[in-house]
């Protein structure tokens, strides 16, 4: 990763999951200054609220969905990594229109708060395979 990300401003959308949570730790020491995204505020024992990230990053409780509020962190960021998502079978079976809006539509917002930017020219999509049901074993 180099030095790249010394001093810019990093969004992270799903910034309280597990591998937001990462990122976010990995790009603060890099000296990023990260702004983390989540429709949930971080449980007291999960790893995000444990590794004190609540402390090394700024955090934005909000729908990956609004195009306002995603506007505003985008316009405000240099790179964005977009891993917002309901990423568990039990919750997406649960409420699949919550999971196709928040996975499907949530990452448009965020194309279109970046179409709409000035400032931000860099983004990383990620996705989960884990809530889309397999047919004998091809996805």
């Amino acid at each position: 990763m180099g030095d790249f990300f010394q001093g810019r401003r990093v969004l992270v959308t799903g910034a309280t999951g597990v591998k937001g949570t990462w990122l976010a730790l990995v790009l603060a020491r890099r000296g990023a200054d990260v702004i983390g995204l989540d429709r949930r505020a971080p449980a007291p024992a999960s790893h995000f609220a444990l590794a004190g990230v609540g402390d090394r990053i700024r955090f934005v409780q909000g729908d990956i969905c609004d195009l306002d509020l995603v506007q505003g962190l985008v316009d405000d960021a240099d790179v964005v990594f977009n891993l917002a998502a309901v990423s568990l079978v039990g919750e997406s079976r649960a409420d699949p229109l919550d999971t196709y809006r928040s996975n499907t539509y949530g990452t448009a917002v965020v194309l279109e708060a970046l179409r709409r930017s000035d400032r931000c020219d860099r983004a990383v999509m990620v996705t989960t395979d884990k809530v889309y049901r397999s047919k004998d074993g091809v996805p």
